[in-house]
């Protein structure tokens, strides 16, 4: 019969590589709050481009200011364009991860607006 101790510390050591490897996941395998938040005139509207890992290209989505969204897309290379649909207006763009502002891009009347940026790196 094995000690009791021998037996303590197997388990012990097998739960440790257990929960170990739970907590191994690449950014790529998690999910992330993104809160996407474009700036302008009230009223003013535009074509939003979003690219996020795993997607199988830029969805264009019509939206009107304020814009204030949040996704839960997984971890990597995301990029987020907006155009104005009227030449006279600029739309800033401010993407967040988890809360914290990872990007924020000032944007020039009628061009588009890019903020690109690797969620969970």
């Amino acid at each position: 019969m094995p000690h009791p101790l021998a037996v303590a510390a197997t388990v012990l050591t097998t739960g440790a590589l257990v929960l170990s490897g739970c907590s191994m996941r690449t950014p790529e395998e998690t999910a992330y709050e993104i809160r996407v938040v474009l700036g302008g005139p009230d009223g003013a509207t535009g074509t939003l481009e979003t690219t996020t890992t795993g997607s199988k290209g830029p969805y264009p989505e019509q939206v009107t200011l304020p814009y204030d969204q949040k996704s839960a897309p997984m971890g990597g290379p995301a990029s987020y364009v907006i155009t104005p649909a009227d030449p006279a207006v600029t739309i800033d763009c401010t993407v967040s991860v988890e809360g914290e502002v990872k990007v924020s891009t000032k944007g020039q009347p009628g061009k588009p607006t890019r903020c690109d940026l690797n969620i969970g790196r």
